[in-house]
């Protein structure tokens, strides 16, 4: 997991692989991260590839995991919609852009985004998106 800031928003780089031993792990180590004056901890989630018949299931624990650690989800992508689906603290973007939106005009300083998901789901392009390192 590599960590930087942008603009005083602290951000976690976890986007290379993602099972839900690995998620469970990113989001407990993610709500143990002391904040202050009311910043956010949020998890910007991708999918987790090849859990076959397990995959609504594993999301869906995901993202109870982290609505009872009070981290709010990004869910991103197909095959993510059950992560938003296991806490009210969630939403679903379809797509990179939409959730790299959110993210430009909804972080502030202070802030700690996660950023996690399989391989395949490409979380890291929603990150470089919203939050671009020269």
């Amino acid at each position: 997991m590599r960590r930087f800031e942008w603009n005083g928003i602290i951000i976690f780089d976890d986007t290379y692989n993602a099972n839900p031993e690995s998620m469970a792990a990113a989001l407990e180590t993610l709500a143990d991260i002391p904040v202050q004056n009311g910043a956010r901890r949020i998890a910007v989630l991708g999918r987790m590839a090849e859990q076959g018949e397990h995959a609504p299931a594993a999301h869906r624990r995901t993202g109870e995991l982290a609505a009872s650690r009070g981290i709010t989800v990004l869910a991103v992508g197909e095959g993510a919609e059950e992560i938003a689906n296991g806490s009210e603290s969630s939403q679903h973007f379809p797509d990179i852009e939409s959730a790299s939106e959110w993210l430009t005009s909804g972080c502030r300083a202070g802030d700690v985004v996660l950023f996690k998901g399989s391989r395949s789901a490409a979380i890291e392009r929603v990150m470089n998106s919203a939050f671009p390192r020269n």
